[in-house]
């Protein structure tokens, strides 16, 4: 079947995963989703990570765009 956003709103870190090991595998599976919307990627990332800080600076910044959200996180 082809692939969708939920299939990326299936994607969570894991317990023992670092930040940069979850943006890694949560990148792969963006780019096997070509035509999913920012919004869609923006949410799906917030909702599968497990790190308080980082959701609040996400919360006060409010990225628009994929590559907003990748700059705040890396």
């Amino acid at each position: 079947r082809p692939r969708n956003s939920w299939d990326l709103c299936n994607c969570k870190q894991r317990a023992d995963e670092t930040l940069r090991e979850y943006i890694q595998r949560f990148s792969k599976k963006c780019n096997e989703l070509p035509n999913i919307i920012d919004a869609d990627v923006i949410n799906a990332f917030i909702c599968g990570m497990t790190r308080e800080a980082l959701i609040d600076v996400l919360g006060r910044e409010t990225p628009c765009m994929t590559r907003e959200l990748m700059d705040i996180t890396t």
